[in-house]
């Protein structure tokens, strides 16, 4: 195969002038491309966690566990296609180690299981429908191998690995997307796994030359969480720090910054990874992958806490419309299929992109760029006049992509102007809405840029108007609920919300809280919940084990809506806590650190004690959550028999964090 060249060398003398007219002129690969253009991929996270009710499974669980019912991948990509999906990516081996195909180099696989008594593979026919369908196929296969034995044999396991990944993309057809995660651990033998990632690339490219190598690999990387958000300043291009290249294979290897920095690609970034000695400039996209339910594997207690539509469109906005591409996870339930909840909402998003992006109201339009004291005014004049809410802008990134910052402004039909809005970068697809107005032009206003920008659309639209469920918060005792402006608000606790919202209320009681917004215009919003614990007003932090860092409080951890507490420390944390008055609950919530870098530190493992006196003490729950730095969201959990006593005993077993803990905020309710 020949090589595109998708890189610029940064050299020694270069200016910030110059660096940057370098940067614009990166363009993407051929496949990179493609990739962009699909926009709406969807992830498939299925096996043996999916009976477990894990999200990182730890390998010992029983093949026989694996038992679906009505296994049927044509309704999983039959609904993926009418929703306008392009794309799958099946997880066709997690962390656990269970394979879904019947690989000829581990029995830990769909083999072992009584599903299609032995003789089935999901891969295949996952595959066989995607052909069906038109659906391009890709596959995950984790490089964490919980289960088998050779795991920290780094050469064993590589050739091991290898073979693998050669079974999925030699037996299933073409394969558009190779998706890896970075997770490493220690193997049976104390010693931590060294993956071989030059090999796997290679040997990638050499079986499946078309495919992107995502998340860890060369050609596309990961947005840095699990929320469906990128940057407001969202660059395809950035600095690489380090280079190998294997001439033969024709590609070139990068690795480089933390993909959640939050700038990885403005002039700052670039000029710093000078400085710091980076020897490239590459395009590299970003993905932004996120669930349609909390969890990236099936588990019943979310079948009600499928993500709204109002979230789903402003999360496709963001991320689509951000210079990134979706990759939304929806995980088959035990009988292996979609949840008719999944499959309702994934319709509406669907019809609902497609109204959205029905009728482009400047098309036809007269189109005019001029340049006045280094600003470009592009005036687009609309064939008639319209009622518009949101304008789309496209670079042509095959000329790279050089927006920094412009400014849109509208023209009404008394001749007037207004400014509807102002971004920074634009890149592959940019959507900006704003407060409907009815225009006769749009003028786009790039204030700053690399080089000149060359836009390939420029589009209007009249978007159907969703409305956000309302934000429910509670903090030393008042409930406030917040909604779009203008929206009438109605709540209810522990029912149907029925009472009209007028102002902040005291609440200090263990409940469920519910609320809707209402417009004329668009009916009732999605109904929003929180649940509420006990009031956290009389508890006592008596005692801990370890003091926490400058500028953080150790009642932060009681304290509602307060900052996380940072531990200089990855060593057991034990809090003691008088909760005031004698406590029965039948659960524990645990709010984790929600932004980074203190979700690196999150906890991972912990134990929960009670005690009637302080002095005896009984362990009331243990536990360990699998994914809380990139996916840091609240934790219930009940315990086995009520909580009863006056005094919990809270304790840190382990933390993700490799110097730190991060340490949330601590509750229980009914």
């Amino acid at each position: 195969m020949q090589f595109t060249q998708n890189f610029v060398r940064i050299e020694p003398d270069d200016t910030r002038e110059t660096l940057l007219q370098k940067a614009a002129t990166v363009v993407p690969t051929e496949r990179q491309y493609r990739w962009q253009t699909m926009e709406l991929t969807a992830f498939i996270h299925f096996g043996t966690n999916t009976f477990t009710d894990r999200e990182w499974g730890d390998g010992t669980a029983s093949p026989s566990v694996f038992a679906p019912t009505e296994l049927d991948a044509r309704q999983w990509i039959g609904t993926l296609a009418e929703a306008g999906f392009k794309g799958v990516i099946l997880s066709c081996k997690h962390h656990d180690g269970f394979c879904l195909w019947q690989s000829r180099y581990t029995d830990y696989t769909v083999a072992a299981s009584p599903w299609r008594d032995g003789k089935g593979d999901v891969v295949r026919e996952v595959a066989d429908a995607c052909r069906e369908y038109g659906m391009k196929f890709g596959v995950y296969l984790s490089p964490w191998d919980r289960h088998d034995a050779r795991y920290g044999d780094s050469e064993r396991y590589n050739d091991f690995f290898c073979n693998q990944l050669t079974e999925l993309l030699t037996n299933y057809g073409e394969v558009y997307e190779v998706w890896f995660d970075g997770a490493c651990a220690e193997g049976p033998n104390g010693k931590k796994q060294e993956y071989d990632w030059a090999r796997y690339y290679s040997l990638i490219r050499h079986l499946a030359p078309d495919a992107v190598i995502s998340i860890s690999g060369p050609d596309i990387r990961w947005i840095g969480n699990e929320a469906g958000r990128g940057r407001q300043e969202e660059w395809s291009v950035v600095p690489m720090y380090r280079c190998e290249q294997n001439g033969d294979d024709g590609y070139l290897l990068f690795t480089g910054g933390d993909p959640k920095d939050r700038d990885i690609g403005s002039a700052a970034a670039l000029m710093a990874a000078k400085e710091k000695g980076s020897g490239y400039l590459s395009w590299f996209p970003a993905q932004v992958d996120t669930s349609i339910r909390p969890g990236w594997f099936y588990h019943s207690k979310e079948d009600d806490q499928v993500k709204n539509l109002a979230t789903l469109a402003e999360i496709y906005r963001v991320s689509v419309g951000g210079n990134t591409q979706l990759l939304l996870n929806i995980p088959p339930d035990r009988r292996g299929l979609f949840h008719e909840n999944d499959v309702k909402r994934l319709l509406e998003l669907g019809a609902y992109i497609r109204a959205a992006s029905a009728e482009d109201l400047a098309e036809g339009g007269a189109l005019q760029t001029e340049e006045e004291n280094g600003v470009y005014r592009t005036t687009l004049t609309l064939p008639k006049p319209a009622v518009c809410n949101q304008i789309t802008l496209m670079e042509d990134i095959m000329q790279g992509q050089r927006i920094a910052a412009f400014r849109v402004i509208g023209r009404l039909p008394d001749g007037s102007e207004k400014t509807l809005g102002t971004g920074k970068t634009v890149g592959y697809k940019k959507m900006l809405p704003f407060s409907e107005e009815t225009l006769t032009a749009v003028i786009v206003e790039t204030t700053d840029y690399r080089l000149p920008p060359v836009y390939r659309h420029i589009g209007l639209y009249r978007t159907p108007k969703l409305l956000a469920a309302p934000v429910i918060r509670r903090q030393k005792g008042m409930v406030v609920i917040t909604a779009e402006e203008g929206a009438a608000i109605r709540y209810g606790i522990n029912g149907r919300p029925n009472r009209p919202y007028e102002g902040p209320f005291e609440l200090a009681d263990s409940c469920v809280l519910s609320a809707v917004a209402h417009t004329p215009e668009t009916g009732d919003s999605p109904i929003g919940q929180q649940r509420f614990g006990f009031s956290r007003r009389n508890w006592t932090i008596l005692s801990s084990t370890h003091t926490p860092m400058a500028g953080s409080a150790l009642a932060d951890c009681i304290t509602e809506n307060a900052p996380p507490t940072r531990f200089d420390t990855t060593d057991p944390i034990t809090l003691t806590i008088d909760l005031g008055e004698r406590v029965t609950a039948g659960r524990w919530i645990f709010d984790p650190a929600t932004q980074p870098p203190d979700t690196e530190s999150n906890l991972r493992s912990y134990r929960i004690e009670m005690s009637e006196d302080g002095e005896s003490w009984t362990t009331a729950l243990e536990g360990e959550f699998d994914n809380l730095p990139n996916n840091p969201l609240r934790q219930i959990r009940p315990f086995a028999t009520p909580f009863v006593g006056r005094y919990l005993r809270f304790t840190v077993v382990k933390s993700f964090g490799m110097t730190s803990t991060a340490l949330g905020q601590i509750s229980l309710c009914e």
